[in-house]
């Protein structure tokens, strides 16, 4: 149990409350999570904030999407052939691959791991994270090629995963419950 001091205003002793002191910026990607914690998950929005972990959980989420936005990038460089030659040569066709690369990672950072509600672990302990598995079969699409079938096994793999977790996230739920 943690003691508290306290400090007398007038006639009343109001507790002294300090956060703890983190000094990283929370940066675009933590700014976006906290806006959508806002807005849908109030309950753990107002949890962190009482508890004073707000600020570190949101840096901390902000360096983890930043460099796995960095290494989707640099992952899809390799797979799509954009190399530094090219930029030497056709550097007009070099910015529009990598505008291209760099939209399609954001969105994939933006949705696996600023929206998506199976975060950090919450309902697979132990085993692989969504994020990284779903990244993992969007790049072997990459490399496999862009027929409609892959795709359509893309969006069929990704839809089934996700049912497959949220029951388990459910059944995990129960089990805390009870």
């Amino acid at each position: 149990m943690q003691e508290f001091t306290y400090i007398r205003c007038g006639d009343y002793y109001i507790p002294d409350i300090c956060l703890p002191e983190e000094n990283r910026p929370i940066g675009r990607w933590g700014r976006m999570h906290r806006d959508y914690l806002m807005e849908h998950n109030t309950i753990r929005f107002n949890d962190l904030c009482l508890s004073g972990e707000l600020w570190t959980y949101l840096a901390d989420l902000n360096e983890q999407a930043q460099s796995h936005l960095e290494l989707i990038i640099e992952q899809m460089k390799v797979t799509e052939g954009v190399t530094e030659s090219m930029k030497v040569t056709d550097q007009m066709v070099w910015v529009g691959a990598m505008n291209s690369i760099r939209n399609r990672a954001e969105e994939i950072v933006k949705s696996e791991l600023i929206y998506n509600r199976y975060r950090r672990g919450a309902c697979v302990q132990g085993g692989t994270s969504p994020s990284a598995t779903s990244t993992q079969v969007y790049l072997i699409l990459l490399k496999c090629g862009s027929s409609w079938s892959n795709l359509l096994f893309y969006i069929i793999f990704s839809t089934c995963w996700n049912v497959i977790l949220y029951n388990h996230y459910r059944q995990m739920r129960r089990a805390v419950i009870k």
